[in-house]
């Protein structure tokens, strides 16, 4: 500590001493003071500590009534340490910086500000000329404070810059407040031809130039660069009636290279266009990233080459433009946290959030921030606490935040966006969404607590055509607000795309008839007397049906809109469902219930409970077909996955039957968007029924182990409405049920399917096999009993065929024929064995001259080639019966002996 202040009191001793050198060589005089101030001229290196000086508060005095000037001439290097306040005494009192002449008012944060304005008493002083045309080395104002300076009246170059007039390159001014400074052009600062100097994160409000550029003028060919500047109430143009003066905030004349960049322009004004800014005349100039708000009169002369991702009040002019409201707090307003003057940053709801353009964009913004996640448009960064997800998934990972901004309980504003490494889906986590901050899920984005409380927040849970949100609790505490969106696709006759779907709570159907005042409906099964299509009801009654007017939590419905749309759910408090511990289903003889996934996450209907005699098939709503889904197998892009505010359908067979959601696993974060293909373990054949005009439809036949070849609740889907669709449908029927998915037991022999075509309208139809899978055991033959046709559906996809209008159900055939899968059919009285299998007994009877006593390996195979059973090291004789318990579904399998390299094969049926 003592060495640093001896260090001080030599570095104070060489202060006085350049002062006093500078007096005696450099034509400077004065002392500083009010009652002397300097005046004249410096031409050598001179540091000024306003402490050494002895001034009062700061305060250096410059100027006299005979001499009002200070001038740095070529050699002169003036330092003026943070603190000082440079009083210009005289109306006129100029600062000049010629030729090699240098200055650097480097001052700090707060106290250390350095200030340039007028005496007391006075209206104001002249202004800074930066003159220097051949400076080697930068001029620097960092940290500094410009006020009241006027050059207003004065003719040629003396009337440019209210503070500072820069003819000069090497400038950079930075971290600077410009405010009530005057002049014919460039209200607080004007920038000379062809000249290029570096202005950040600066302040300009409240000066005026009569003619253009109220804050600043950027003349013929300049290339300055202005970010992270606000500009706020200056004005240009009151001097002149000549309509091409303008820009209250920034003129650019013919200015070839100058950019704004983050840039925010409030409450500026001009007597002519440009309230904000003008581009006037040639060059490329160009605004990027900028907020221009406070009148209709923005920007005059700017094309969407020079405006580049800007905000503008009621203007689009530019690219990616976002047109702002005249009102502030509206949500498509700038929404910044005051506009009183006290602070422009924007709100975490700002529609400038994260709007910006990264190219070009600073680093950090006006207040040293880093920008998060995209840069956002003005001078400020809002700073919220964004996934990444770049070091897992859990949530107390700094670096799994953008810039490692953990969320603070209850302090942040968080997102969690669409496209992520991870996801923080990490099980324990607790989490406050503090009042008023933001918690947004980006559509497909996932997350996942077990303790969620919304102390006064909102909750966002996001939609679009890439994806929902996805939110898992355990435990959700509401003393906030949600909201939801809801993405739907859209088609006009005839492909109308109907949506089967949920909501979260208790609403008014306003929802949906606002957006379509007409296509709203529910399911009612008490309704039904002849056919499924009379439990549609619609919402206002149409023709006959029963009118609603509320939507309930849990409960499904069915909406059409003629063009994609987003839904956007009323804002909602304490209405997250967690679906109860059941739903029961209605049942008045036909037992259709059109259920909705009311949660805000995914349900995987492979774990949920049923109770009661109902089927196990779910259906839905796909690209105006209808999709199904059982035992692991779908049709038109059905899966077990039931995405956020889906509708789908289950059959009740009697009274009484209900579905219980709170088993584990029942919850899950499905990557599935309203529908998104599956795949089957289970051997099958998926045929689709296309015409290249509407929306084709698919049919799946399984063999399934334990099926039987009538309907199976556990393994098959009916063909729903098939009676009511206009549009061309494919199934299978085996006796009075037409099946989507029809799951039979593996024959033993061939065996036939019928398969029905519904044709709306005649024409060219193709028949093509989509997908065989574990179909090894098997030839599967598509056959046309009209035309005499047969292909196998593995070397041959597609069938194309001509039918006219109707249902044909005499045509068409899937055939499957049993294979040997490559084994020897051996059957005769020569071979050592025989196998057949008897009340769940596989027996093996050896022929009396059959040879014994080597190891032999038993195994039995389906017929997909799968081994179902195997015994190995097994020892027999001659004329003995081998006995083992077979467990097995009933179908045709095959035994295999195998004694070293010998083998020997027989198939058998069991039953």
């Amino acid at each position: 500590m003592i060495l640093m202040r001896r260090l001080l009191n030599i570095f104070l001793i060489l202060s006085l001493s350049l002062s006093f050198s500078a007096s005696l060589f450099g034509q400077l005089s004065g002392d500083g003071s009010s009652s002397n101030p300097f005046y004249g001229t410096i031409s050598s290196s001179l540091t000024w500590d306003w402490e050494n000086i002895g001034a009062i508060d700061g305060k250096i005095y410059i100027g006299t009534s005979s001499n009002p000037d200070l001038t740095i001439t070529s050699g002169g290097y003036l330092t003026i340490l943070p603190g000082a306040t440079l009083v210009f005494t005289q109306l006129t009192s100029d600062l000049f910086i010629t030729g090699t002449g240098r200055i650097i008012a480097d001052g700090t944060p707060g106290f250390g500000t350095i200030t340039f304005t007028k005496a007391s008493g006075n209206d104001n002083w002249g202004h800074i000329s930066l003159d220097n045309l051949s400076a080697t080395d930068s001029t620097i104002f960092d940290y500094c404070t410009f006020t009241y300076g006027n050059v207003k009246n004065k003719s040629g170059s003396s009337g440019y810059g209210g503070a500072i007039h820069a003819n000069l390159d090497k400038l950079r001014i930075s971290n600077s407040t410009f405010e009530s400074n005057t002049s014919e052009w460039g209200g607080a600062l004007f920038v000379n031809q062809n000249r290029g100097p570096i202005i950040k994160n600066c302040y300009f409000s409240n000066n005026a130039s009569d003619n253009g550029g109220g804050g600043i003028y950027c003349w013929n060919g300049s290339s300055a660069n202005i970010t992270n500047c606000i500009f706020e109430e200056n004005k240009a143009g009151y001097g002149t009636s000549t309509v091409y003066y303008s820009g209250g905030g920034v003129s650019l004349q013919s200015s070839t290279f100058v950019k704004l960049t983050n840039c925010t322009f409030v409450n500026n004004d001009s007597n002519h266009d440009g309230d904000a800014l003008q581009f006037y005349g040639s060059g490329s100039p160009n605004a990027k990233n900028c907020i221009f708000w406070g009148s209709s009169s923005q920007i005059v002369g700017g094309t969407a080459t020079r405006l580049t991702n800007c905000a503008i009040q009621e203007s689009t002019t530019g690219t990616n433009t976002i047109n702002l409201n005249p009102s502030n707090s509206s949500s498509d307003g700038p929404n910044f946290n005051e506009i009183d003057g006290s602070d422009w940053s924007i709100k975490f709801i700002s529609p400038c959030l994260d709007a910006g353009t990264d190219t070009g964009a600073p680093a950090t913004d006006l207040n040293g921030n880093s920008r998060i996640g995209l840069t956002d448009i003005g001078a400020y960064e809002v700073q919220y606490s964004r996934w990444t997800g770049a070091s897992g998934s859990s949530w107390s990972t700094p670096s799994n935040w953008d810039k490692g901004l953990t969320p603070s309980s209850p302090g942040s504003d968080i997102i969690i966006p669409s496209v992520a490494s991870n996801y923080p889906t990490t099980t324990g986590t607790n989490y406050t969404i503090g009042n008023g901050k933001y918690f947004i899920l980006e559509p497909g984005s996932k997350a996942t607590f077990s303790t969620l409380t919304n102390s006064g927040g909102f909750l966002r849970h996001l939609s679009d055509a890439t994806g929902i949100a996805s939110l898992i609790f355990d435990s959700y505490s509401d003393a906030g607000t949600e909201e939801f969106e809801m993405f739907l696709t859209g088609g006009s006759i005839p492909d109308n795309k109907w949506h089967y779907i949920a909501v979260p709570g208790t609403m008014s159907k306003t929802t949906f008839t606002n957006i379509n005042p007409y296509n709203l409906l529910e399911f009612d099964d008490s309704q039904i007397v002849s056919s499924n299509m009379e439990g549609w009801q619609w919402h206002d009654g149409y023709d006959g049906t029963n009118s609603f007017s509320t939507l309930y939590a849990k409960k499904g419905y069915n909406f059409y809109h003629s063009s994609d749309t987003t839904a956007v759910l009323p804002t909602m408090t304490g209405l997250l469902s967690t679906m109860g511990s059941s739903v029961s289903l209605q049942y008045n003889g036909n037992g259709l219930n059109l259920l909705g996934n009311s949660l805000t996450c995914s349900l995987n209907w492979d774990n949920v409970t049923t109770s009661g005699d109902m089927r196990d098939a779910i259906y839905f709503t796909k690209d105006n077909a209808i999709a199904s889904y059982v035992d692991g197998a779908g049709t038109n892009g059905g899966t077990s996955i039931i995405p956020p505010l889906q509708g789908f359908f289950v059959k009740a067979l009697e009274a009484g039957c209900s579905i219980d959601f709170t088993g584990a696993g029942v919850k899950t974060h499905g990557s599935v968007n309203r529908y998104k293909g599956g795949a089957s373990t289970v051997p099958l054949v998926r045929i689709t029924l296309d015409n290249d005009i509407n929306a084709p439809d698919e049919t799946v036949v399984r063999l399934r182990d334990y099926a039987t070849n009538d309907f199976d609740n556990e393994y098959d889907a009916s063909k729903l409405f098939s009676d009511g669709s206009d549009n061309p449908l494919l199934f299978t029927q085996i006796a009075d049920e037409r099946y989507a998915i029809n799951s039979i037991e593996p024959p033993y022999e061939n065996y036939s399917v019928p398969l029905i075509v519904k044709i709306s309208t005649s024409g060219d139809y193709s028949l093509e096999r989509t997908e065989l899978t574990g179909m090894g055991g098997y030839d599967v033959f598509l056959r046309d009993m009209i035309e005499g046709i047969s292909i196998n559906l593995e070397e041959i996809a597609l069938y194309n065929f001509n039918s006219s209008s109707g249902t044909i159900d005499n045509r068409f055939v899937l055939e499957f024929v049993p294979l040997a899968l490559g084994f020897e059919d051996i059957e005769n009285n020569e071979e050592p064995f025989k196998a057949y299998s008897y009340g769940g007994i596989l027996n093996i009877v050896t022929k009396q001259d059959a040879p014994s006593g080597a190891a032999t390996l038993l195994s039995v195979y389906d017929l997909t080639g799968r081994i179902v059973m195997q015994v190995p090291d097994l020892y027999f004789s001659g004329g003995e019966t081998l006995q083992f318990g077979f467990n097995q579904p009933n179908g045709l399998y095959i035994v295999e002996l195998r004694d070293g390299i010998k083998r020997t094969t027989q198939k058998f049926v069991h039953k």
